[in-house]
């Protein structure tokens, strides 16, 4: 809540990523879109289903690299 108030970023519009059911619930539970990157603590997830605890619509990468590659073709082009 408080980056959305300090760098005026409306929440329900940002993206979360992390590679624990944690780190995404905090950002989910301020209206983020959680998205689950399957290194590091994650990497265990891969080929597998996502278990409970994740929030609801969680998007899952392989890696911060094809997470950015989403973000990059998903994003509108900046306002002048």
């Amino acid at each position: 809540e408080q980056i959305g108030e300090r760098f005026n970023v409306d929440l329900r519009t940002t993206q979360v990523v992390g590679d624990t059911p944690r780190d995404l619930q905090a950002g989910s539970t301020v209206g983020c879109q959680p998205h689950l990157v399957l290194t590091g603590k994650a990497e265990a997830l891969r080929g597998k289903p996502l278990p409970e605890g994740y929030p609801p619509g969680t998007r899952v990468h392989l890696d911060l690299g094809a997470f950015a590659d989403w973000l990059t073709t998903r994003a509108p082009a900046p306002r002048p």
